[in-house]
């Protein structure tokens, strides 16, 4: 008789991060409700919805800064239960996300010191960093000596240094302007490539959600008590890599921005 085979089933692991039955209030306002949302390992999910629809408050539940009102957030399949070092977050105003009186490679290197890399491995670890952000000739310089798209390759470079697992970006490159822009677009996503980090992207650009994202999560604003807070998601199915002029001409692009458009007109229904 033919030899029997032994077949092993192996489990799928868990989502990288997710949401499961999630509502928050603030005071007597239910701000996310019914949130169900699951991100994946080596994905990018971008976020959009009009103002006052919760994007901020995912990333903001993903780091254990709040607590959801019901259900569950879940990194890596345990509850959130606070920050994590493999959780890395950049902000929109990167001005004040950096320290004036530390230089480029000493704001890179707080994220070093806090994961107490030793003294002597920090350097070599900042000279890749600054190379991959295109700041290495300014790694003495300060800050306020920088314009705004250099300041947030720094602090993209400062998130990058946590080697996080999840990098959390809340309209990072909304108040630069749009070459600038779009220079950062293309070099975050060659460095998440390069990783193999997850992104959660909250934005109100709808070209830049298309353009960066696997799958975009579209918002609503206040939830009845029936309604989830996720009002659409549109997967986006765009060969990767990805082009400034050639992406963008794309006929599923043009189809995407025109359904992430009349999303928003209908004010997020």
């Amino acid at each position: 008789m033919p030899a029997m085979l032994n077949i092993v089933q192996t489990a799928s692991p868990p989502p990288l991060a997710s949401f499961s039955g999630v509502a928050l209030d603030f005071g007597a306002r239910r701000v996310l409700n019914r949130l169900d949302l699951e991100i994946g390992h080596r994905e990018v999910v971008c976020v959009i919805g009009p103002t006052g629809c919760g994007k901020t408050t995912l990333l903001r539940l993903l780091t254990g800064l709040l607590k959801p009102t019901e259900g569950m957030v879940m990194r890596n399949g345990e509850p959130v239960a606070g920050p994590a070092a493999d959780v890395a977050i950049v902000f929109q105003d990167y001005a004040r996300a950096l320290l004036p009186w530390r230089t480029v490679a000493g704001n890179i290197s707080l994220a070093l010191e806090a994961g107490q890399v030793p003294r002597s491995e920090r350097q070599q670890r900042i000279d890749v960093l600054l190379r991959k952000v295109g700041l290495s000739a300014h790694a003495e310089k300060y800050p306020g000596q920088l314009s705004g798209g250099m300041q947030q390759r720094v602090q993209i470079a400062r998130a990058l240094a946590q080697e996080p697992k999840l990098l959390l970006m809340d309209e990072p490159f909304g108040a630069l302007d749009a070459m600038t822009r779009q220079g950062l677009q293309d070099e975050m996503l060659k460095l998440v490539i390069e990783s193999g980090t997850s992104m959660l992207f909250i934005t109100h650009d709808l070209d830049e959600a298309i353009y960066l994202g696997d799958r975009i999560v579209a918002l609503r604003t206040g939830p009845k008590p029936d309604q989830s807070s996720v009002a659409r998601v549109f997967d986006v199915n765009l060969p990767r890599p990805r082009d400034q002029l050639a992406t963008r001409e794309q006929p599923r692009f043009l189809e995407l921005r025109r359904a992430a458009f009349s999303f928003i007109q209908e004010g997020g229904a």
